[in-house]
């Protein structure tokens, strides 16, 4: 895609890095699997875990995932140009963290930070005119910023997994994991639903309200819909003289929208693993 805008009086046209541009993002299937084990009382465990991180194969950093994925001009958010970052995976300890604990941040991917939905985080836009000329510019959208600390994992990168009735996924009943479970089942329905074209205000609007029992057992939910009002906020900034003004707000509500099913498919398959080992313990559980 080409950006395409007028520039005050002159009526320049220019055209912007085609590294700067969204494409859409491969979300990562749900895949959890854990041993159960049996202990000297009868019931069910999990397997203890203590797994190398595949992602930097137990190194703890990696080539600078930013880097890599997008071109910008101006410093990069995650490696200050050193092209070497931290592991994400893994948050360079080594070791995968345990997933039926945490995850990566589905908003940010791991980054700690929100880009701006027009300039990917650089702050600054490179643009070329008809002529060739290649020239860098501040950033309408976010006004030279670029980005912002995640909402949803406050900068630290990793979440939690989802608590029920405050208690962890492990100390919940049965029957509560699989209430909880059939609200994540319900916001995924409505998720998957979810068109991305329209008015984004409005059709964000009604997203949010839709959503509103299931942001209810998990907040974090909320929290992404906030992330993408701020993203589309960063486009609506740069205004329609923005040629691709439309498909950069539904590309960047198609993109949230994956990340946001990602999210409900992880904690839907942990309450899954959870329900099941909880109704086993229950059923064998000896009475006091």
């Amino acid at each position: 895609m080409y950006l395409l805008r007028a520039l005050s009086l002159s009526l320049l046209l220019v055209l912007p890095s085609l590294a700067q541009i969204h494409t859409y993002e491969l979300v990562p299937l749900v895949s959890i699997h854990r041993k159960l084990i049996t202990d000297d009382r009868g019931l069910k465990q999990f397997a203890p875990w203590d797994v190398d991180c595949s992602v930097c194969k137990g190194k703890g950093i990696v080539d600078c995932p930013n880097c890599s994925e997008i071109e910008g001009d101006g410093d990069c958010i995650e490696c200050k140009g050193k092209r070497r970052a931290t592991c994400r995976a893994c948050l360079g300890t080594k070791k995968a963290p345990d997933p039926l604990l945490e995850l990566v941040c589905p908003s940010c991917w791991g980054l700690g930070w929100t880009r701006c939905g027009m300039c990917n985080g650089f702050g600054r836009i490179k643009e070329i005119d008809l002529s060739g000329n290649k020239r860098s510019v501040r950033c309408v959208g976010c006004r030279h910023k670029g980005f912002w600390k995640c909402a949803v994992c406050g900068g630290k990168r990793h979440i939690q997994a989802m608590r029920v009735k405050a208690k962890s996924l492990g100390r919940a009943k049965a029957k509560d994991l699989l209430k909880v479970r059939s609200v994540i089942q319900e916001g995924i329905a409505v998720l998957e639903a979810y068109n991305t074209s329209g008015n984004p205000s409005k059709v964000l609007e009604q997203l949010r309200k839709d959503l509103r029992p299931t942001i209810r057992v998990l907040g974090e939910l909320g929290g992404m819909l906030d992330v993408l009002e701020e993203v589309l906020d960063s486009i609506h900034q740069a205004g329609s003289a923005d040629f691709f003004y439309g498909s950069r707000l539904s590309d960047m509500q198609f993109i949230y929208k994956n990340r946001m099913l990602y999210l409900l498919q992880y904690e839907d398959r942990l309450l899954e693993l959870y329900s099941e080992r909880a109704e086993f313990n229950e059923e064998h559980k000896a009475p006091r």
